[in-house]
């Protein structure tokens, strides 16, 4: 071997020594849907965005080989104690009840941005009419900002009434919403244009009945959201939203299939919904 390239294989190992504690590798976004919800949750902080544009690019994909028009919607796998701990809240909870379901759909009508003003817009009860008993929130960073272009996040806490099985309970809701813009970041990718990202989660369970949960029965103690607004190439908003809930009533079966059921059931008519409000009844939030 010539002197001069082991010289320079010497200065790149050290240059690697040095340099390898900088760097952060940046994780790969599963290609699987079931792993990729997990992901994008868990990757929601992530100061390298381009790792959820990597996410947001294999939904593309799923939708273009899995998906349809009407949507895609399935089971998820519970989520984990890394999950937990990326919002702030314990990493050994009990996840037997704990039931994840998700819709990948084309809402019409609406942009990225679009989706994202009606989900910041202050008055939920007008435009979800009937889904809260009550409903109200506190902005925790001013959302301004973030439709003007100055800022990339906004944030609130939801404050909600509602009824579970007869049974009238109140909860928060703490909300974030991130938006970049995929042509910026990947010219000439696969996703283009404005991208929004949202989670979302109850800090502490539901309170509910006169005895908030002192004596078992009724019960609503864990919930989380991931859900993603893109560009579709047909100019449609491509909608992915994860949920994950854990309630119910103690004594009955927490692998029933009627858990599941309803929380796609629940999922797909909020999808209906938004595209009520991406249609006719748009003059509501703008």
């Amino acid at each position: 071997m010539a002197r001069g390239t082991l010289v320079g294989m010497r200065a790149s190992l050290l240059l690697l020594l040095g340099t390898s504690a900088c760097f952060k590798a940046v994780p790969l976004a599963p290609t699987e849907l079931d792993a990729l919800a997990r992901f994008l949750f868990v990757e929601y902080d992530t100061e390298q965005t381009q790792t959820l544009l990597d996410g947001v690019t294999n939904l593309h994909d799923l939708h273009a080989t899995q998906g349809s028009e009407e949507g895609w919607s399935g089971a998820l796998s519970p989520l984990d104690g890394e999950a937990f701990t990326a919002v702030g809240r314990d990493a050994n909870l009990d996840t037997e009840w704990l039931k994840g379901v998700y819709e990948l759909v084309p809402q019409g009508g609406c942009s990225p941005l679009d989706l994202a003003a009606i989900y910041a817009h202050p008055d939920q009860n007008t435009l979800f009419d009937g889904q809260y008993d009550a409903y109200d929130r506190d902005y925790t960073s001013n959302p301004d900002c973030f439709f003007d272009g100055s800022c990339d996040e906004a944030t609130w806490v939801a404050h909600i009434t509602d009824t579970f099985v007869l049974k009238q309970g109140t909860y928060d809701f703490e909300v974030q919403m991130r938006r970049f813009d995929a042509t910026e970041l990947a010219p000439g990718g696969a996703v283009t244009g404005d991208v929004v990202v949202v989670r979302s989660w109850m800090p502490e369970a539901a309170k509910i009945g006169a005895d908030e949960q002192t004596d078992g029965g009724t019960f609503f103690d864990q919930s989380y959201t991931i859900e993603t607004f893109s560009t579709l190439d047909s100019g449609q908003a491509l909608h992915f939203y994860g949920l994950w809930n854990s309630g119910g009533l103690k004594g009955l079966d927490p692998d029933a299939d009627v858990w599941e059921a309803q929380y796609v059931q629940g999922v797909q008519e909020w999808n209906d919904r938004l595209d009520a409000l991406c249609g006719p009844e748009r003059t509501l939030w703008e």
